[in-house]
């Protein structure tokens, strides 16, 4: 499994790790918690489903929102950055996007923005899975998240 490799790198080089995440709801997360030694790197996990809780705790203004759209890549940036900094982690993951069956404003269903914030820098990803079933964009999510994080790591 892609998130067990992700966490032994990880652990071998001591990175703490921050997640922000919409539409995966914890998904993200919550498959690198369930192998043993997850505590050493997870510092922080947040579902900020709604506009306001992306405002209140990750600092996305409602003006960005409105200009770039929440499923944006200002935005995922934003949410990467601000989880790592609150999180006091090496790596902050912002997750935003349409998994349907409706689309958010100005997005399409399967439209996806992750970034994934390292070293001062952001790396930032653009996925359109199509409009397939809402349990299969997030797994999709999911998988592209891990194999990005292999990668950056």
């Amino acid at each position: 499994m892609k998130s067990k490799i992700v966490l032994d790198k990880l652990i071998q080089k001591q990175y703490k790790i921050a997640f922000a995440e919409s539409m995966t709801g914890g998904r993200v997360v919550s498959q690198l918690i369930q192998h043993p030694g997850a505590s050493e790197v997870v510092e922080l996990g947040l579902v900020t489903y709604s506009n306001k809780m992306k405002e209140e705790l990750l600092e996305v203004t409602p003006h960005i929102i409105k200009l770039h759209g929440v499923v944006s890549n200002a935005v995922s940036m934003i949410m990467a950055e601000n989880v790592a900094l609150k999180g006091y982690a090496s790596i902050g993951v912002g997750i935003t996007g349409s998994a349907g069956p409706t689309a958010e404003e100005g997005s399409q269903v399967g439209e996806v923005w992750v970034c994934i914030y390292k070293g001062g820098k952001h790396n930032s990803y653009h996925f359109q899975f199509g409009n397939l079933e809402r349990s299969v964009i997030i797994e999709k999510t999911c998988e592209a998240v891990y194999s990005l994080l292999d990668k950056l790591i």
